[in-house]
């Protein structure tokens, strides 16, 4: 299946929900802990949308990083089009093993791909990668409320289990070693504009393609229920944007 899992990924304009809006709010929000160049790794960068952002909005080096070459290469014809090459580098490596020295970076960023790893362990293992006061802004899939649906909880039960409200986030971050500086929510156009309503279209497409194939037709369904179960669910739980840093000990 993972063959036409890449055929649908690859082509979105983004591999989770995210917004160029909400990567600028969130990167304002910690700029003034920041140097006036920082340097920057995105973890989990996909086709590198956040990586981008962040290089326009003044990082002075950005780092792509994720285990997907092809989407790695996708982030540097974006970025050399862009005029922005020499801001901009990929690595392809693994989050659990970043291939980086102590204290290497000003910033960590992470946008729908913490989750991989684990919200504790992607926070306790990126954090030697952080100068003194280097900072994180990393999203993560919450509950939105206290008391979910029956249908939702089953859904993200069996999905990602460790899903928590954001209090519970909080708690974690602070245990990890970091200040809390902020958190917000994402709206739901960036699960919505720029991630299922493509998705949607790529799941035609995939039909169109693979007609009969039943691990095509098994993942198109799968990813049908998702988009379904957001649309019927999707004020109950989110993506939050947690923004820290890290603590002096």
């Amino acid at each position: 299946m993972t063959g036409y899992f890449n055929e649908v990924f690859h082509a979105l304009p983004r591999q989770g929900p995210g917004c160029d809006e909400c990567t600028l709010k969130a990167y304002d929000q910690l700029r003034s802990m920041l140097p006036n160049a920082p340097a920057v790794l995105d973890i989990g960068c996909g086709n590198g949308a956040s990586t981008l952002c962040l290089a326009n909005a003044g990082a002075g080096s950005v780092m792509g990083m994720d285990r997907d070459a092809t989407l790695l290469g996708l982030l540097a014809k974006r970025a050399h089009a862009e005029g922005l090459r020499d801001v901009v580098e990929t690595r392809e490596c693994s989050m659990f093993e970043p291939p980086f020295e102590d204290a290497a970076f000003d910033l960590i960023w992470s946008e729908g791909a913490i989750y991989n790893i684990g919200f504790e362990q992607g926070l306790k293992t990126w954090r030697r990668l952080l100068r003194p006061g280097g900072c994180m802004g990393i999203t993560e899939a919450c509950w939105l409320t206290p008391d979910p649906p029956a249908e939702a909880a089953k859904f993200w039960n069996a999905a990602y289990p460790a899903m928590t409200q954001a209090e519970g986030c909080l708690t974690v971050a602070k245990r990890s070693g970091y200040d809390i500086i902020g958190h917000f929510s994402l709206p739901a156009s960036a699960w919505t504009d720029n991630y299922y309503v493509p998705m949607k279209e790529q799941v035609r497409l995939l039909r169109e393609r693979h007609p009969g194939e039943d691990e095509a037709e098994a993942l198109c369904t799968e990813l049908e229920q998702e988009i379904v179960m957001y649309e019927q669910y999707g004020t109950s739980y989110g993506y939050v944007f947690f923004l820290l840093q890290r603590t002096a000990n």
